[in-house]
């Protein structure tokens, strides 16, 4: 990705940093070139405000990679029946501020974890590697563009279905259109795509 970025080649330098997002979880060094990879894509999404404000209010979820909120989850888990069996057998020793907490942490990491795991099983997402895209309101030229502008290489989608030669996507800014088939690369996370 790094050797993509200094040739300017900045579709594959996202499409590279996204997979190393996916492989190496939580490396600051990969999402600040990511960042600086998506910067000098042409054609910018901003996302909606609602989803900074959520970014904003669940930010545990964001910034903590999912193996230690998993692990969390685990030991929350572990300490929420260890409380409960010592409150049930030593009634001196309930602390019940603290069997909530575990509770707490138990419902808040576990939603955060399976939340994760589903989108990786369900969601597809791609890079656009063609120039001068033009996503249209559905799978034919026949249809009107959906932007003013063509997407340009680097932009990064959600694949909601295919529908051949098109496929249809949704933007970072929630809008979505019909892109051909072939201008879509797919990010997979499980490293089985590891040649450009």
């Amino acid at each position: 990705a790094n050797c993509f970025l200094l040739l300017r080649d900045v579709c594959e330098a996202v499409y590279w940093y996204r997979m190393a997002e996916r492989l190496i979880p939580n490396d600051g060094q990969t999402r600040a070139n990511l960042r600086f990879a998506r910067s000098q894509t042409r054609v910018k999404f901003p996302p909606p405000p609602a989803s900074e404000l959520v970014h904003t209010l669940f930010f545990f979820h964001y910034l903590i990679p999912l193996p230690i909120r998993t692990n969390l989850f685990v030991i929350s888990w572990n300490l929420f029946w260890i409380l409960a069996t010592l409150a049930l057998f030593f009634p001196p020793l309930q602390r019940p501020w603290l069997l909530l907490a575990s509770c707490f942490l138990c419902l808040i990491l576990g939603t955060s974890s399976g939340l994760d795991l589903y989108r990786d099983k369900v969601t597809a997402e791609g890079v656009i590697i063609q120039d001068d895209v033009t996503a249209r309101k559905g799978a034919a030229l026949t249809y009107d563009p959906v932007f003013t502008e063509p997407l340009s290489p680097g932009v990064e989608v959600e694949i909601l279905q295919e529908r051949s030669p098109y496929t249809e996507v949704r933007f970072t800014n929630k809008v979505s259109g019909w892109i051909p088939s072939s201008s879509l690369r797919l990010i997979k996370g499980d490293g089985s795509n590891l040649s450009p």
